[in-house]
């Protein structure tokens, strides 16, 4: 069993500089060994739209419609291209989220959270309490969707997405990673 000292989302030299500095050891678990065997991570510099595209289809797969997760942690890591991991890439997407999420359009928000979410199934472990504040934040942007669809009738696609989407959040123990 291992547990996160730091944020897992740091990149692996920060989190081994960190690691050595303050507690005095080098880490060697599954998922600072797969990331010593990948590329080093790359700005994403104009890529986002199609990083996104990708990192979702990885996770989720093709559909938009779709919640169930097909890959999530050291699996999904492997499978995305380096520049996930860059944290210019995790900071636009988590702050485009709350900016959507709080000031609108939530219809966005909901894309863009969905975006955020499988980026945290891959990069934390399961049940790492960040991801409970990007919840929170998902389940406001669900009940002003819901209360968006109800006012104006319309969008029934939008709201059967927003009905599948607990399934998402859901763990099987045999997808975890430590």
């Amino acid at each position: 069993m291992t547990i996160p000292y730091l944020d897992p989302a740091l990149t692996l030299r920060d989190r081994q500089l960190r690691l050595s500095q303050v507690y005095g050891f080098a880490c060697s678990c599954s998922r600072c060994e797969l990331e010593k065997q990948l590329p080093n991570s790359v700005h994403p510099s104009g890529a986002r739209i199609s990083l996104e595209k990708t990192l979702t289809s990885v996770v989720f797969g093709h559909s938009t419609e779709d919640w169930e997760v097909l890959i999530r942690g050291l699996d999904g890591l492997s499978r995305l291209p380096s520049a996930i991991r860059h944290e210019a890439f995790f900071k636009d997407l988590s702050e485009r989220f709350e900016r959507q999420t709080h000031d609108g359009p939530h219809e966005e928000a909901w894309i863009t959270g969905r975006t955020l979410l499988a980026l945290c199934l891959v990069l934390y472990p399961d049940n790492y309490p960040l991801t409970g504040k990007y919840d929170m934040a998902f389940a406001f942007s669900y009940n002003s969707c819901i209360n968006r669809v109800l006012h104006i009738g319309a969008c029934q696609s939008l709201l059967e997405r927003l009905r599948t989407f607990p399934r998402a959040c859901l763990v099987k123990a045999d997808q975890q990673f430590p």
